[in-house]
């Protein structure tokens, strides 16, 4: 099946559908939570270390508390999200948690199991809090993605999703005229990018050695194929969450797919971030990489060519892509007028301005839909790199987030190490899921 590009128009009108509801919880003797009056020190812990994103951070720290008098947030770089994990779960253990964190949603039901999550219900509605327009305001799809039972337990800050990076002089000179719409075009492309000669100094590699795409043991790829697994009308998990349903011959097929391109020469096999080396020095033609990454491609391709990104493809049965990053945990063990601090912080990056800012310095998704449409005349058209970040926008129609189960995050790591196992050659589709699916469906039942 073929899908068309959506418009940041369209993805607006789209989401807008979905509406944002807010809980209507007041504080325990009923009454509405008075804006925060006094002033109040906040900790947050976060794992936006490298390229552009701690400076951006950090400057919005600065903003926010030169913007206003009640509340100074100091931030702690945790350098990775690994280290950001497992310090907070260490922490915890100790009784000494931050006050806040980034977190992911699978991060955030371990931390609600361990009843350290704070309901921050009573800061939404809060007079200081968030309006019905605010609420509106966030996509729909990203709000979602912080709830737990249904009910806003975190709120969405540094959204992504995977796109196709590619290297549009190697795409001419192979005869494709425009990205891949579907996974099969995909292969398609990734062959014959491989087996054409380049006949341009721009397009070649030092060494002459290039193929059409790579396939990474760096969750991107695990995530990409999740993605690809539902596109082919295969599930992660079954209804009730309590076992893997992956083992299915969507997830067969999808992950078959880049063995046999990894068996042909077409994709090149490499380990973490090789594949923006890659994609760099054009050895590789395509990659796909999380639009988060929009920065660190970036430096990696400098002026050697022309980088353009594309859609995640669509599956034989639908258009998927995974949404990932993360949003904000208020832990409960800080005050309440601490909590209301954290909040405030919160509020203040996710705020139109701050997510634009975020958007268009790091490459994340402005998780407000006031903001894309500020973007679209603002920043989209007129800044080069503009129309590549685009792209994740228009993917969210058809984005859904991972499963919300705290031994998800672990659950990837199991996964993965099967998906490099079938892609190396060292198991089949069938027996490398099947593996897979035994160590999740112990997480899933022994937690």
């Amino acid at each position: 099946m073929r899908f068309r590009t959506v418009s940041v128009l369209a993805v607006i009108a789209t989401l807008a559908c979905g509406g944002g509801t807010a809980s209507t919880t007041t504080t325990s003797n009923g009454s509405q939570l008075p804006a925060l009056s006094h002033h109040v020190n906040i900790t947050f812990w976060h794992a936006m270390h490298g390229g552009s994103q701690k400076p951006t951070i950090e400057q919005l720290a600065q903003q926010f508390n030169s913007s206003q008098s009640n509340v100074t947030v100091t931030l702690v770089d945790q350098v990775d999200y690994p280290t950001l994990l497992s310090k907070n779960l260490a922490a915890l253990a100790a009784g000494q948690p931050p006050d806040a964190t980034q977190c992911y949603t699978g991060w955030a039901d371990q931390f609600n199991k361990k009843k350290a999550l704070a309901d921050i219900t009573p800061f939404i509605d809060a007079k200081d809090g968030l309006s019905q327009a605010d609420l509106k305001d966030f996509f729909p799809g990203l709000l979602k993605d912080g709830q737990l039972n249904g009910k806003q337990y975190t709120i969405p800050f540094n959204k992504s999703t995977p796109v196709i990076y590619y290297n549009a002089e190697m795409f001419q000179e192979a005869g494709i005229t425009s990205p891949p719409k579907t996974w099969d075009e995909f292969a398609a492309d990734a062959k014959k990018l491989q087996s054409y000669s380049p006949q341009s100094a721009q397009t070649k590699s030092s060494d002459g050695k290039h193929w059409g795409t790579d396939f990474s043991n760096s969750p991107g790829y695990e995530q990409a194929w999740e993605g690809q697994l539902v596109s082919n009308g295969g599930s992660l998990v079954n209804k009730d969450s309590s076992k893997s349903a992956f083992n299915s011959t969507a997830g067969q097929q999808s992950i078959q797919m880049w063995a046999d391109l990894v068996r042909s020469g077409a994709a090149h096999r490499v380990n973490g971030f090789e594949d923006e080396d890659d994609l760099g020095s054009k050895h590789a033609a395509m990659i796909v990489n999380t639009i988060a990454g929009y920065s660190f491609v970036q430096k990696s391709v400098g002026n050697g060519f022309t980088l353009k990104t594309a859609q995640i493809p669509a599956g034989t049965k639908t258009a998927a892509v995974e949404m990932a990053g993360t949003n904000v945990c208020t832990f409960n063990k800080s005050s309440q007028d601490v909590q209301q601090g954290v909040f405030q912080w919160t509020k203040y990056i996710t705020s139109k301005a701050s997510t634009e800012l975020w958007s268009e310095k790091t490459g994340y998704m402005p998780v407000r839909q006031s903001a894309v449409n500020d973007m679209q005349t603002t920043f989209y058209p007129s800044n080069k790199d503009g129309a590549n970040l685009k792209v994740a926008v228009d993917q969210l129609p058809h984005a859904f987030g991972g499963p919300a189960l705290a031994v998800w995050d672990e659950s990837i790591t199991d996964i993965l190490v099967e998906l490099v196992n079938i892609v190396d050659g060292k198991k089949s589709a069938s027996l490398g899921l099947g593996d897979a699916q035994k160590k999740v469906d112990d997480l899933l039942a022994n937690g």
